[in-house]
């Protein structure tokens, strides 16, 4: 996510996930709320979704 290629917003969303992932993988043994689990799936989705694009756009046409 260094070259530019994906916003910034998508790189914080990425690395709130993967830090509340290591926060329930080694931390101490919460629920998360409804609320905040929503937020990191929706944030989920919007991460596909931008990737999938990216290599529908940049990486599958190349090869065809």
């Amino acid at each position: 996510m260094k070259t530019g290629i994906f916003s910034k917003e998508l790189s914080r969303s990425f690395h709130r996930a993967f830090d509340e992932r290591q926060a329930s993988d080694y931390g101490e043994m919460l629920q998360p709320d409804q609320e905040s689990a929503t937020l990191l799936f929706e944030q989920a989705q919007i991460f596909v979704d931008e990737i999938t694009e990216y290599l529908n756009t940049n990486i599958i046409s190349e090869i065809s």
